[in-house]
């Protein structure tokens, strides 16, 4: 595709002109033409239907003649009161749509509530990322979100292909030194990955069932729990984490024994086959020919790699797990 020449003062002003009858001003100083972005100037917005103080932008991408994205922004303020509860996400939520239309797309992106932007839960707010289909009365694709708990920053990237999972990732700043369980989200349910250690964090997948809009709605869902049960978790001495899910440790420590088991039970049926026999020897031609091919065929059916080994006890965390120093 040719590269599209920078947008002019004349187009700057026909293009921004839905947006301005509504009263947004174009800045000017903000926007960059030779990559066709129109930034509109803020504005604040006192604490109404459950959020604090907001400060909402509005941006227009026009990357070629008859396709638009418009973008709606919001910027939590913080709450009034110091002491309150919640905490404002260090990352701004962004909802958007294309189209062909700046005037349409407003439209239909001014009748989403701004609460719909954001998920509250473990006394913070997850800001999400979020695009508009095009089909009209969709509620909004969640692509990400991103919150602050308990001194880390829970980020969650959705794929956008159906049937994969949504990586979780918790970050954790430079110097910290707590260590988190690798079944710490796991003992959440099946559909929870257990976390893998980096360098930066832990690293972790939740899988998302059906299409949309399930997919997002779950994804939604599972924001607010793993908040939730990180906030509360990370409140308390880690021994109370032993304690309160020791039957689900015990469920997530067992997942990985399911391949080994039937490698076991199919072991076990070719000694069986053996010991009856030659009138059983096509039997176990027939087994030792179709296990191989059979098990690699479910092995690359599955969207992620399963973790496959013997199951390890779950034991009592140690007092400074969650020290971050």
């Amino acid at each position: 595709m040719d590269p599209q020449p920078p947008l002019t003062h004349h187009e700057i002003v026909e293009l921004a002109a839905p947006l301005v009858r509504q009263g947004w001003a174009v800045d000017l100083a903000a926007c960059d033409r030779a990559a066709r972005r129109i930034e509109f100037r803020p504005r604040a917005h006192a604490a109404a239907e459950g959020l604090p103080a907001q400060r909402e932008s509005w941006t227009l991408d026009v990357p070629s003649a008859g396709r638009q994205r418009l973008t709606r922004t919001l910027v939590l303020e913080g709450p009034e009161d110091a002491a309150a509860a919640q905490v404002t996400p260090v990352t701004p939520a962004t909802l958007w749509a294309e189209g062909a239309d700046a005037a349409a797309l407003l439209a239909r992106l001014s009748a989403v509530p701004p609460a719909r932007q954001f998920v509250a839960a473990g006394g913070t707010w997850a800001a999400l990322r979020q695009r508009l289909p095009a089909a009209a009365h969709a509620p909004p694709v969640l692509l990400g979100a991103t919150a602050q708990v308990a001194g880390l920053t829970l980020q969650l990237k959705v794929s956008g292909v159906q049937g994969f999972p949504a990586e979780l990732e918790l970050l954790r700043p430079a110097g910290d030194a707590r260590r988190l369980p690798e079944d710490l989200l796991a003992v959440l349910g099946r559909r929870w990955d257990r976390l893998t250690a980096l360098s930066r964090g832990w690293v972790g997948q939740l899988a998302l069932r059906g299409p949309e809009p399930r997919r997002s709605d779950e994804a939604r869902a599972g924001i607010a729990m793993a908040l939730e049960h990180l906030a509360r978790t990370l409140a308390e001495p880690p021994a109370r984490f032993h304690e309160r899910h020791r039957g689900a440790r015990w469920r997530v420590a067992l997942r990985g024994t399911g391949p080994v088991l039937a490698g076991v039970a199919l072991v076990a049926l070719a000694l069986h086959l053996q010991s009856l026999g030659d009138a059983y020897s096509s039997y176990l031609g027939l087994l030792a020919n179709l296990t191989p091919p059979l098990l690699m065929g479910l092995f690359f059916l599955r969207r992620e790699m399963p973790r496959i080994g013997l199951p390890r006890p779950p034991r009592p965390l140690r007092a400074d797990a969650w020290n971050a120093s």
